[in-house]
């Protein structure tokens, strides 16, 4: 049986819905990993706040509107699950992890890789040093969204945005200086 969809007055059936999931989690499931590797240490955490994530993607798909792209619609949602997540959560104590193999470069010799290795680490225990929308902005603008997306996904201006990323990454680059120098 169809149904309106709600964005455009098509037709918004079930084979529709599917196609258009499952064609949204392959395009977003890399970065939308890497994003749940920003708010939870360890791999069971991000497993579950990646299924939280699609499932919510999967709820809201009949609702979405096409009035902002699909893109900043999915980081939304994406984020707004895991700040709840965070929320709920509270505060644990984190355990440092390494990236999955997956996302690791192997084409580098193993002095240079264990180097970016420690680099991503220190990156990535910067960013979770971070709160609310600081690191909100951080992890979308790691993504590649431009200033105008982030405004659009955080409803903040453009210029507020450029002024919030300036004072996180010189806040990011403190933090790592900071611990390498601890080293």
């Amino acid at each position: 049986m169809l149904s309106s969809h709600e964005s455009t007055g098509m037709a918004f059936d079930a084979a529709d819905h599917l196609t258009t999931f499952e064609r949204i989690l392959k395009d977003y499931e890399m970065p939308l990993r890497r994003l749940t590797l920003s708010y939870a240490p360890e791999q069971a955490d991000r497993e579950d706040l990646y299924q939280e994530i699609t499932a919510a993607i999967w709820n809201a798909l009949p609702r979405f509107r096409g009035d902002s792209s699909e893109r900043t619609w999915v980081y939304r949602i994406a984020h707004n699950i895991a700040i709840s997540a965070s929320l709920r959560h509270g505060r644990r104590t984190e355990r440092e992890t390494f990236l999955q193999e997956d996302v690791i470069s192997k084409s580098l010799d193993p002095e240079a890789q264990s180097l970016e290795n420690e680099q991503r680490r220190l990156l990535i225990e910067a960013v979770r040093s971070l709160r609310g929308l600081d690191k909100q902005i951080i992890v979308l603008y790691l993504e590649g969204l431009t200033n105008g997306e982030l405004a659009e996904v955080v409803g903040l201006t453009e210029g507020a945005i450029a002024t919030r990323l300036s004072r996180v990454r010189t806040q990011l680059a403190e933090f790592i200086r900071t611990k390498a120098g601890q080293k």
